[in-house]
């Protein structure tokens, strides 16, 4: 694995139904309402009725603003196959290219999420600080998956569809 690739694996658990979890995941243009990482989304192709096909430019803000990394990264994600209620896959191509695949699965009185995004860093910016800054960038990603996490469960319980949660 070079520099500028990342394989990065993120599991969440939350105590919701796969049913109501689901829906606020598949709403993508719905993330920036309750993901403070997510700056934007926009629907650029809807796909067909189960949604395969769509095209999203998600903008990605960083976490680590503390930090000298001050930067956002924008990608359009192609979803390529949606399994309902257990799999969401998609391929990104921008400032970051590659592969990105949501698996859900109840577990006991739980859901569990598991989010696998295997990625090359494109931007050229980016690319050259890769080698400098690889740590910095895959905490970057652990900071915007929880906020990500800390935003499902907000959004969940202000539904009423959560019980107490963890992390896995």
């Amino acid at each position: 694995m070079t520099s500028q690739q990342f394989h990065i694996i993120t599991d969440w658990s939350l105590k919701a139904p796969r049913e109501k979890v689901w829906p606020v995941l598949m709403a993508a243009e719905q993330w920036p309402s309750w993901w403070r990482a997510v700056e934007s989304v926009e629907r650029l192709a809807d796909g067909d009725a189960a949604g395969v096909g769509a095209v999203h430019r998600m903008t990605w803000r960083s976490m680590l603003w503390r930090m000298a990394l001050p930067y956002s990264l924008t990608f359009d994600m192609h979803t390529t196959r949606i399994e309902p209620l257990t799999r969401i896959e998609g391929e990104a191509e921008g400032a970051l290219s590659g592969s990105g695949r949501w698996d859900i699965w109840p577990d006991g009185t739980c859901t569990r999420l598991r989010y696998d995004w295997v990625v090359e860093l494109m931007e050229p910016r980016l690319r050259f600080l890769g080698p400098l800054l690889r740590q910095a960038f895959i905490w970057n990603h652990e900071a915007v998956m929880d906020s990500g996490f800390s935003g499902l469960v907000t959004r969940l319980a202000g539904r009423g569809n959560l019980q107490p949660m963890r992390k896995a």
